[in-house]
């Protein structure tokens, strides 16, 4: 296969002057450039009183700052450089992402410092952007599959800091003082905490721009300390009363943390039980059995744990048969090994999507940045293929031995059912274990 992109990759990374990490890939073939900006924040570093304020300054970051007083200057100056603008949370990181024509990189890199380092955080636009993210919170409760990975997330890392909300709460998010938001972004919003990831096709004095234009200066650092999270011996399961045609289920497993390198062998074990039209999980519940429309197979990682998880929707009726077979399916894999045939159409797939992905300036530029933010040994591209064909029927055996515990999953239903009967459902599923 023809690799044009891959192939003309140079990346620099370090540090600049101020000690902001970067990494740029340029590539040439690249008509635009994708710029993601990190700031090492999100839920895990709130206190209790300050749940959601990560959430609310990442929303402040658009409403106007030195140079740019307000939302409209800067949203004039978005379109006026053609360029799409994001930003989100997470539990461990904020970040801006911002794609534009390579013409305007040095206008759009300007734009993401005045945004991230000067903003003014003007207390009559943070009473209004108060009311924006009350609701999301209308519109997470309106959306079942939103609500039951929130619930998933909250039941695996219950008791530590994991489980904190994004949202934060209804009443800190009414409650927040411009004093608190700014002390907050003051404490992580210095360079020592950040990293800029840029991909696309860059002028050759990149560096030396990046240094001009970044040029705020903080001698504080952020030290930033794993809590390892240990699954406690607590329920299995999890019930919330659900109004609708459906019950939204989760089987969730817990996992290892984003710096152990076997999450990237998780992508192929997801395409096996359910990435494509001929995994496991498509053939049972979908071909053979007809049990559900959809479901999704997915992990989350963070620097302190993680966990797998199987989320579907079904009627009454094929609630247990399921479980049933998902968790059949589940503990195959911990009895035999997967075939060498399926294994490897599976990594070559694996390795195709790596190609794909690698044609995207934003993907690129995420791939990247968050290995820097997170202070890990970079990987490229090309060492995520090596580990793709290297993976072996034994190394996936292992780690299906390892995650496939399943007198440690966890259940957690969003269900029409009555209580008493999602009660019977658990006694009945692991009562085996």
């Amino acid at each position: 296969m023809v690799k044009p992109i891959l192939q003309k990759n140079v990346i620099k990374k370090g540090k600049l002057k101020n000690d902001i990490c970067y990494l740029v890939n340029h590539n040439e073939n690249f008509s635009s450039c994708c710029i993601l900006f990190y700031i090492r924040v999100g839920t895990i570093h709130e206190k209790e009183e300050e749940l959601g304020i990560s959430h609310l300054i990442e929303h402040m970051l658009f409403k106007g700052s030195q140079r740019y007083q307000n939302f409209m200057d800067l949203n004039k100056e978005f379109d006026k450089l053609n360029c799409s603008v994001n930003a989100a949370t997470s539990k461990n990181l904020t970040f801006i992402d911002m794609k534009l024509p390579y013409q305007n990189l040095n206008a759009g890199l300007e734009l993401v410092n005045e945004m991230v380092f000067r903003s003014l955080m003007l207390e009559e636009e943070i009473e209004k952007e108060k009311k924006v993210i009350i609701e999301e919170f209308n519109r997470t409760n309106d959306e079942p599959q939103t609500k039951l990975e929130i619930l998933t997330t909250q039941f695996n890392f219950q008791k530590h800091r994991l489980s904190n909300l994004i949202l934060g709460t209804r009443k800190n998010v009414k409650g927040f003082t411009r004093n608190q938001v700014k002390k907050f972004y003051k404490k992580f919003y210095v360079p020592s905490n950040c990293c800029i990831s840029i991909v696309g096709n860059t002028p050759k004095n990149i560096v030396s721009k990046l240094n001009d234009i970044f040029d705020v200066k903080s001698s504080r650092r952020i030290e930033h300390k794993i809590m390892k999270y240990e699954n406690p011996k607590l329920d299995n399961c999890l019930y919330k009363k659900f109004v609708g045609k459906l019950n939204h289920i989760s089987l969730s497993f817990p996992l290892f943390g984003i710096l152990d390198d076997r999450k990237y062998y998780l992508d192929i074990l997801i395409d096996i039980l359910g990435g494509n039209m001929t995994s496991r999980l498509w053939v049972a519940l979908r071909e053979e059995n007809q049990l559900v429309y959809a479901f999704n197979v997915f992990y989350e990682c963070y620097e302190d744990g993680g966990f797998f998880s199987i989320n579907f929707s079904c009627i009454d009726k094929n609630i247990i048969k399921t479980i049933k077979k998902i968790t059949e399916i589940l503990e195959r894999f911990t009895e035999v090994k997967i075939s060498k045939d399926e294994l490897n159409l599976t990594k070559k797939k694996a390795i195709m999507d790596i190609e794909i992905s690698s044609e995207e300036s934003c993907g690129i530029a995420e791939f990247y940045g968050e290995q820097v933010i997170l202070e890990q040994e970079v990987k490229k591209y090309s060492d995520l293929q090596k580990m793709y064909e290297n993976c072996s029927d034994d190394l996936l055996f292992g780690l299906c031995k390892e995650i496939f515990v399943m007198s440690k999953m966890k259940m957690v239903m969003m269900g029409r059912i009555e209580r008493s009967e999602f009660d019977r459902i658990c006694k009945k599923v692991f009562s085996k274990n």
